[in-house]
């Protein structure tokens, strides 16, 4: 190299960096749900009374204890409307349900060493199979 070249500045204009942008309107949407479920409850709140149904974007509330004011005149605001047909049958019970499948053979976890004799034995079977137990655990 000469000395010409040792003198020469050479600046960096531009660095370039590529990245991934990952974008989806999940959290908009979820916001405008949570947004629905509070004026619901809001609503709710206000009108009292016994809660029979929960539309989408409606209450249908029998007895009410509160005089509601229907808003029938703005874009948004809260109307009355006629109230459709519901049938619905709800049956409390404290009965335990118990499946029965009499040609199934039943493995619990207590009968193995370890994961490994669980994960071989459903290997070994070369069957269809299913895995049943509490989430989390």
């Amino acid at each position: 190299m000469d000395d010409e070249d040792e003198d020469c500045v050479i600046y960096q204009i531009e660095e370039r960096t590529n990245y991934q942008i990952i974008d989806n309107d999940i959290p908009i949407y979820n916001k405008i749900l949570e947004n629905e479920y509070i004026k619901n409850y809001e609503l709710y709140k206000r009108i009292g009374g016994d809660l029979i149904a929960i539309k989408t974007d409606n209450k249908i509330v029998e007895n009410p204890k509160n005089q509601f004011v229907s808003d029938d005149s703005s874009i948004g605001g809260y109307k009355e409307g006629d109230i459709q047909n519901i049938t619905f049958t709800s049956k409390k019970s404290n009965k335990e349900l118990t499946l029965d499948f009499d040609d199934w053979n039943d493995f619990k976890e207590d009968e193995f060493e370890n994961y490994e004799d669980i994960v071989n034995q459903i290997l070994d079977k070369n069957q269809s199979f299913r895995v049943q137990g509490d989430a989390g655990f």
